[in-house]
This record gives C-alpha cells, structure tokens and sequence, in this order.
C-alpha cells in the first residue's frame, strides 16, 4: 500500500470526521432548543449547520485529526494481525477517537481554565455525545474502504 494513498485516505477521512461531527453537535444543541420550545425552521438549522462548519469545522478538524492519527495508526498495528477485523477496528477506532478528543478539550478546559464550562455542549448528552462518535465511526469506515484490502507480501 502507498504512503500517498494512506496519507490522502486519512486527509479524506479527517475532513468526513470534522464535517459530520461538527454538523451533528449543530443538530443536537438545535434539538435541545427546540425541546424547551423555540421554534426552528429548516432555513434556521441549515445556516447554523454551514456557519458552524466554517467556523468549528476547522478546529474539529484538527482535534479529530490528531485523535485519528493515533487510533488509525494503534488499529493499523491491531489489524495486521487480525485482518478480519479491519472494517470493525477502523469504525471503532473513529468512534472512540471523537469520544476521546472531546474529553481532551473538556479536561483541558477544566485543567487550564478551572473552568466546568463544556466545550461541547452535544456532548452533556449521552446521546448527544452518541451522534458525535457516530460521525467518528463513519470517518473510520471510510479510512478502511478508502485504503482497500492490504495486499501480502511474499
């Protein structure tokens, strides 16, 4: 397998990463509002969801590519030696790097800031916090489909 390829699979993957994350936790907080009564039309949600991804969707980006960089690289090292588990190893590996990463950016701020401020206000759900790591699975799937079977060595 080429660098050239495992580097724009993971750049690919990253920018998945960033844009699904960073429109879920747009809907999740929009949810919240409506659940105590605002009223939000579909022009509302969509302008939020394109401002937050110019505005978040950079700095997700860079949060999940380093959280990505580590779990793609840890299950990279898992599943050459179990290559049936390639696809399931990626989508959790993207999974629990989004979980991971928002609980960086939490602990940072409490650590740094002495602040219980969440960064992330999606993430005080479970559920919530659910629809985020999805976008995180979803970016791990793509990683391993994107690389293709690994090829053997003789």
């Amino acid at each position: 397998m080429g660098i050239l390829r495992i580097i724009a699979s993971f750049i690919a993957a990253t920018v998945i990463g960033a844009i699904l994350v960073t429109a879920a936790q747009t809907q999740v907080n929009l949810q919240s509002l409506i659940a105590i009564g605002a009223e939000i039309s579909f022009g509302v949600r969509l302008d939020a969801t394109l401002r937050d991804l110019s505005a978040v969707g950079p700095i997700m980006g860079g949060v999940l590519g380093l959280g990505f960089l580590i779990a793609f690289a840890t299950t990279g090292m898992i599943v050459r030696h179990a290559a049936s588990l390639r696809l399931l190893g990626y989508t959790v590996a993207g999974a629990a790097a989004v979980i991971a990463a928002l609980y960086a950016i939490q602990w940072l701020f409490a650590w740094r800031l002495d602040s219980i401020i969440t960064p992330f206000a999606a993430t005080r759900s479970f559920a919530g916090l659910a629809v985020m790591a999805l976008g995180g699975a979803i970016a791990g799937l793509a990683y391993a489909q994107m690389l293709g079977q690994p090829t053997r060595r003789a």
